[in-house]
């Protein structure tokens, strides 16, 4: 068997590009330099995929004048709503803003949408036909949707779910989406952040789940390996996943991370322990259900 590229397998989230994003955020928005500084340490690492979307602020704008100056180069994935209108405009708008002819992939950022307005399907399909996207799919956060559309027979090549130490609940479908030829991207590997913040400074709507994060944090430090290493490793060793996005504040953090890489061995054999951090209320799970 050929030798897995680890790196590969990360996906850089665009979010706070436009956005100032995630609990744990200590910068705000990231600077167009610091941009310019994530993708070009980004390519050097031989990261070769970003994802972003129309509803993440100028994210999409600033990723393609950034990507004009840098000269680097990446398959993009980005999301719509549903609720833009046409999703040719729609799209067609990303690939401006992106300054690009084509993209990798294309999801439908809220399920719904789509459920309510299944043609918009039909219109993805039609873009892909042309060119303008390679492949099309669905942004979910319940194992029950990718069932539906693997149940109602839906064409589609991509998903992205969240997927981390606490949320697992995915792990049910992975193979019966991959026995589809469907690509899995994964999400939320660090908790939106929740797993660094101090437990002073964390809401007390997380208050039940703290003994858990605290858990996790004992476990990191016991094994000597930093707690974002071990978080992004553990779903970077699950083979049903293609892609992990996370998200950084600059160049620096992201190499930080890229250091998984040299615990692979170690984190490997610590799997069956780790797969029993996870959780299942989803009022804790969902960050949309978060009470802030």
């Amino acid at each position: 068997m050929p030798e897995i590229n680890y790196l590969k397998k990360i996906a850089l989230g665009t979010a706070q590009f436009g956005l100032n994003y995630g609990i744990s955020n200590q910068t705000g928005q990231s600077s167009f330099d610091t941009v310019c500084e994530v993708l070009n340490k980004a390519q050097t690492l031989g990261i070769e995929t970003l994802d972003t979307a129309a509803a993440y602020g100028n994210s999409e704008t600033v990723l393609g004048e950034a990507l004009t100056k840098t000269g680097t180069s990446f398959n993009i994935i980005t999301k719509l709503s549903g609720k833009e209108g046409s999703v040719e405009k729609t799209v067609g708008n990303s690939l401006k803003k992106l300054q690009s002819k084509s993209v990798y992939g294309c999801l439908f950022h809220d399920y719904n949408s789509w459920k309510q307005e299944p043609q918009l399907l039909n219109e993805l399909q039609k873009l892909k036909a042309e060119g303008k996207i390679q492949k099309l799919g669905f942004s979910l956060y319940y194992p029950q949707q990718a069932e539906e559309l693997l149940e109602k027979n839906i064409a589609f090549d991509l998903v992205q779910v969240p997927y981390s130490l606490f949320d697992q609940r995915f792990e049910t479908v992975f193979k019966k989406l991959k026995k589809v030829g469907v690509e899995i991207h994964s999400r939320s590997v660090f908790f939106q952040g929740l797993f660094f913040l101090e437990p002073g400074k964390t809401s007390p709507y997380f208050q039940e789940i703290l003994p858990q994060i605290a858990a996790v944090k004992a476990f990191a430090e016991k094994q000597n390996i930093s707690l974002n290493l071990l978080l992004l490793g553990f779903a970077v060793l699950n083979s049903a996943i293609d892609k992990i996005v996370i998200g950084v504040e600059n160049a620096m953090q992201l190499e930080q991370n890229a250091a998984f890489i040299n615990y692979l061995p170690q984190i490997e054999k610590l799997y069956p322990e780790l797969q029993k951090f996870a959780l299942e209320k989803e009022e804790f799970l969902l960050p949309f259900n978060w009470k802030l």
